[in-house]
């Protein structure tokens, strides 16, 4: 009991005990864990959360959450410790090795992950779905039911 206090102390500590993995979340369960957004784009179906050390990026197509990007708060890098307990926290059940072209790859090839930099001094991690990658950055447009109106126009 002792070493599971001391673990989540220490995971507290970090400040990565809010920032579960939110890979293959509906809209619905990232509110519940992360509250509500900040800012939602409705159209191109993004929501910003923010929690007390980060802001999180998600991106939803489908209705799952298929790319997460976790920016520190307060224009710092990333540490070491925090990368692996996202990845760790975004693991899907796999387990992430590293990739040179990539950053990591999840061993069952459901993900990917890569640091990026922003303008500025903080270093973010990017967590996809390997289905989004074909998308790339380019943000798809969630499906949308064309009116009975314009239908066969």
């Amino acid at each position: 009991m002792r070493i599971c206090w001391t673990i989540l102390a220490v995971g507290v500590g970090l400040g990565v005990a809010p920032c579960n993995g939110a890979l293959f979340k509906t809209p619905k369960q990232l509110i519940a864990r992360y509250g509500k957004p900040f800012k939602v784009d409705r159209r191109l179906s993004i929501y910003l959360f923010r929690t007390a050390t980060f802001t999180v990026n998600v991106q939803c197509i489908d209705g799952l959450s298929r790319s997460v990007t976790y920016l520190p708060r307060n224009y710092r890098s990333l540490r070491k410790d925090e990368i692996e307990a996202l990845l760790r926290q975004n693991s899907c059940g796999s387990i992430w090795k590293v990739d040179r072209n990539v950053g990591w790859i999840l061993e069952n090839r459901k993900a990917i992950a890569q640091l990026g930099q922003p303008p500025g001094p903080s270093v973010y991690l990017k967590v996809m779905t390997s289905d989004y990658e074909k998308w790339g950055d380019s943000h798809p447009r969630p499906k949308q039911k064309v009116p009975e109106s314009n239908r066969g126009k």
